[in-house]
């Protein structure tokens, strides 16, 4: 049995589609744009702005199968608010990678912006974190998606966020 089947076999179908589809996706196009020994990843909630952090710990401890009472813990205690921008993903991406994105560059993140679209509906806003991740933050989200974690962007549509982590797996 795959790892995936195991993640996604408790979602119902169309529901496991969809965050496979745009984790596979975005974490495609994404990675394609980073920095070199950068690594992302994409994640779907049916949250809005204010449920997102407990949507997220729900879905953690629902996939943690084994007792880890530290990482519970940090799971338990992770909080973060977030602040809307008016930076697009473009915009938003340039400043987190800390680069001057290229005409491909821009494209893919277009591409990937026209697929959530057709995915999810029209983008409602696009959310970055309002203060740095607490260490508790830091460790449940880099014992799930990336080893290190640089920052996190949120895209909101209607019923759902669309977690985009960026991080190092170094």
């Amino acid at each position: 049995m795959s790892g995936k089947y195991r993640i996604y076999k408790d979602f119902k179908g169309d529901e496991a589609y969809l965050i496979g589809h745009v984790e596979a996706l975005g974490d495609g196009i994404l990675s394609s744009i980073l920095p070199k020994y950068w690594a992302v990843y994409t994640d779907v909630f049916k949250a809005g702005p204010s449920d997102v952090c407990e949507k997220i710990k729900e879905r953690m401890l629902s996939l943690l199968k084994d007792g880890d009472d530290k990482l519970v813990k940090d799971i338990d205690s992770m909080s973060f608010e977030l602040k809307k921008t008016d930076d697009d993903l473009v915009a938003v991406t340039a400043k987190i990678s800390g680069k001057d994105l290229s005409p491909s560059d821009i494209e893919m993140l277009s591409s990937f912006s026209r697929f959530l679209r057709i995915q999810l509906g029209d983008i409602k806003g696009i959310y970055t974190l309002s203060d740095k991740l607490t260490e508790s933050t830091s460790n449940a989200i880099s014992a799930f998606y990336t080893y290190v974690v640089f920052d996190i962007v949120f895209i909101e549509f209607e019923g759902y966020m669309v977690m985009v982590v960026f991080g190092s797996d170094e």
